[in-house]
């Protein structure tokens, strides 16, 4: 398994969309949105143990 997660989720779900600073996250384009493609996973049996 991948090393645990650093990330404080307890903090981030209770921050306000205002809250989040997104000056530098780029808006996306017109270009993105055409190329883009709609991608569903294959449904995967119920695995127990």
């Amino acid at each position: 398994m991948s090393e645990a997660s650093k990330t404080d989720w307890e903090h981030l779900t209770k921050l306000s969309d205002q809250d989040i600073d997104i000056r530098e996250v780029p808006e996306l384009g017109e270009d993105f949105f055409r190329r883009a493609e709609l991608r569903v996973p294959v449904k995967q049996g119920q695995f127990t143990d």
